[in-house]
């Protein structure tokens, strides 16, 4: 019999934190219910040294040993392997609630395609848990696309539990060898859910790292993964969605737009290399005359802005957060 939940951890680099998360899933997982998929991709360091004495003798935990091919490609590999009816992706620097488990399997009688789940900011340094984004149990709503439509705080990815076969038959893999994936996957979750079942109490603490963690710090491949994310979903956009909701991704497209705009303001200096927007502006404008008419007054006349010239609306958008 196959599980009811996999729950899928890629691992790399994380000897820190490794023993935390492991913990947390595998002292509450159900054998007949549960499986842990853990996706060993490439790590250099004693990660899995640390996670093995706890896993030893649990038939429901599956370790995968590949070479180092980034985060996507480690869930990838994961969700390819996975034989729940639902699938959870988890971090492995984070952790879920002592009651996670038992209280997705009961939700999971409702048979939704998607359950959205709470979680909380806990910091590193003083272990503080705090509330962000909490999605309303009370809030019904029909589908993904009002849910990406009238929420805030739509990722990371943790917040989701879907149903495998959505996955799997709408190819919903993630975008390799990029960073913020989970910018770009959620929009194309999202389309095809048909429900969305909050889960009111937070199920899933996110760490906030002081120091390591990829996205601490914006660098080049920061802004290039944006840019990917981006250009991904507006072909997405024109390609799957239909054309009576397009207009909703218009408006998510823009949204991703000025969080592009804002990282690489956040990353220009006097020696910044313009290269970096350059290479993808043609493909940006080219996005942005299709969805300009779907925009505000006020949001045309900053894409206007960045037509003209982008490193003077760059510039701007700078001098607005200095």
């Amino acid at each position: 019999m196959n599980p009811i939940l996999s729950i899928i951890v890629p691992v790399y680099n994380v000897e820190k934190y490794i023993v935390k998360c492991i913990s947390s899933i595998v002292n509450q997982c159900e054998f007949d219910k549960t499986e842990l998929i853990i996706v060993n991709d490439g790590t250099k360091d004693k990660s899995i040294e640390l996670v093995k004495p706890i896993i030893e003798g649990r038939s429901n935990v599956i370790l995968i040993n590949q070479e180092n091919a980034g985060l996507s490609e480690a869930r990838n590999k994961g969700l390819r392997t996975a034989n729940g009816e639902y699938i959870w992706f988890v971090d492995s620097d984070d952790a879920i609630a002592s009651n996670a488990i038992s209280i997705l399997l009961h939700r999971f009688e409702t048979h939704s395609d998607c359950y959205g789940i709470n979680l909380l900011w806990e910091n590193e340094d003083d272990g503080k848990k705090t509330e962000v984004g909490m999605w309303n149990e009370s809030e019904s709503l029909s589908s993904g696309i009002e849910f990406m439509q009238n929420k805030n705080h739509l990722t990371p990815v943790q917040r989701y539990v879907v149903k495998r076969d959505i996955l799997i038959l709408n190819n919903l893999f993630f975008y390799p060898k990029i960073l913020h994936e989970d910018l770009e996957y959620v929009p194309r979750l999202l389309y095809y859910v048909a429900n969305v079942d909050v889960v009111g109490c937070p199920l899933y603490y996110y760490l906030r790292r002081t120091s390591g963690s990829i996205t601490s710090k914006i660098s080049e491949k920061n802004l290039i993964g944006l840019c990917h994310g981006f250009l991904s979903v507006a072909d997405f956009t024109e390609k799957c969605v239909d054309s009576q909701i397009r207009y909703i991704y218009y408006e998510k497209l823009y949204e991703m737009f000025q969080h592009f705009i804002h990282k690489y303001a956040e990353f220009l200096n006097e020696k910044a290399d313009w290269s970096i927007l350059n290479e993808q502006l043609r493909h940006i404008k080219i996005v942005l005359k299709i969805i300009k008419g779907s925009l505000s007054i006020k949001d045309r006349i900053h894409v206007r802005l960045f037509m003209f010239s982008p490193m003077l609306y760059v510039r701007y958008r700078k001098s607005r957060i200095a």
